[in-house]
């Protein structure tokens, strides 16, 4: 995906946002593994459940966004505040 904007009123399947470069996906529901995928940037947001997050997903080269359960986790190539407390404290599904 390079532009525009895709909402997902349920849940996704695997590797919801692969290789995403710009543009949003809202998912209202939840997703299965390898979310966020090799993504180069855009704004992913998950509003459910995540199965587990590719760790590709959280490289200095994604320079997107990564919202999960309304919370900003992932800005610009790196961890947000929140982003890496939740790391830290194990809540974050990492694949």
């Amino acid at each position: 995906m390079e532009g525009g904007k895709i909402i997902v009123e349920g849940g996704c399947g695997r590797e919801t946002g692969h290789q995403m470069q710009g543009g949003k996906i809202i998912v209202k529901g939840d997703c299965e593994g390898w979310t966020g995928s090799f993504m180069e940037g855009g704004e992913l947001n998950i509003k459910g459940e995540v199965e587990f997050f590719d760790k590709s997903a959280f490289s200095p080269d994604n320079k997107g966004t990564i919202i999960w359960k309304n919370t900003k986790v992932w800005e610009n190539g790196k961890w947000t505040k929140e982003g890496e407390e939740m790391l830290e404290k194990g809540e974050l599904p990492l694949g």
